[in-house]
């Protein structure tokens, strides 16, 4: 009984570091040209080739859960599975006739589905732009509280 919880202890251990590569594997992929600066469990700090940092999050299996960043002008991010890259986003953002400036995120709610959030200025006032990262449509053009 111990040698078969040696055995899976062992079997862990030497997986974290698998998974570690595999997280930071796909967190490159999506952002080419990147170089990774940091890694915490299923987090990965990339930097861009404009010297921006994009934080990219996995679920425990590996698969893709959420990206963020702080320099929409920036930054590159191209997600795959079927999303817009960030670039195109923010091109249907301002094709709406918003500016996105700053801070963004990309993610996966059950009410909103994919979204990317951006932050953005329109007469003076903070604004908050939320579009579908599937199809580029500006769902919610709100005041930033």
């Amino acid at each position: 009984m111990k040698s078969v919880k040696v055995l899976t202890v062992g079997l862990l251990a030497l997986s974290l570091p698998v998974f570690a590569a595999t997280v930071s594997e796909s967190a490159l992929k999506m952002i080419p040209g990147g170089k990774v600066v940091q890694e915490k469990e299923k987090e990965v700090k990339v930097q861009t080739k404009d010297g921006s940092i994009v934080e990219v999050e996995f679920k425990r299996n590996g698969d893709f859960e959420e990206a963020s960043g702080h320099a929409v002008d920036k930054d590159t991010f191209e997600p795959g599975q079927n999303l817009l890259s960030l670039k195109d986003a923010v091109a249907s953002v301002k094709k709406a006739g918003k500016t996105p400036v700053g801070d963004w995120s990309l993610e996966d709610s059950m009410m909103k589905g994919w979204h990317y959030e951006f932050e953005g200025m329109e007469n003076g006032k903070a604004m908050e732009y939320l579009v579908d990262a599937k199809t580029g449509k500006l769902r919610e053009s709100r005041q930033d509280d």
